[in-house]
């Protein structure tokens, strides 16, 4: 069960905002001619370091970025390895 205070609407726009995040990444990756996964893992290390770097940023956004990077490891687990797989989630 959601936590208290969550309604359809906000989680329809979060999980907006998680795929346009992915797609984005995709679009990147091709430009890149990068891998997908490799495309996630530097996404996470630069998160991580943005995060270490500015420890000062306000909860929300810090938040935010937790959840990307948590939703950018979950995806990574599931090996991608090309667009097919990775828009499948």
């Amino acid at each position: 069960m959601p936590p208290s205070g969550y309604h359809t609407e906000q989680v329809t726009h979060l999980t907006a905002f998680l795929k346009s995040c992915a797609s984005d990444l995709l679009r990147e990756a091709s430009e890149e001619c990068a891998t997908i996964a490799s495309k996630l893992s530097r996404e996470i290390c630069d998160i991580d370091g943005y995060l270490t770097d500015n420890c000062a940023t306000h909860p929300a956004s810090r938040s935010v970025l937790e959840m990307t990077r948590a939703f950018y490891i979950e995806i990574l687990a599931l090996v991608p390895s090309d667009a097919l797989t990775f828009c499948a989630p």
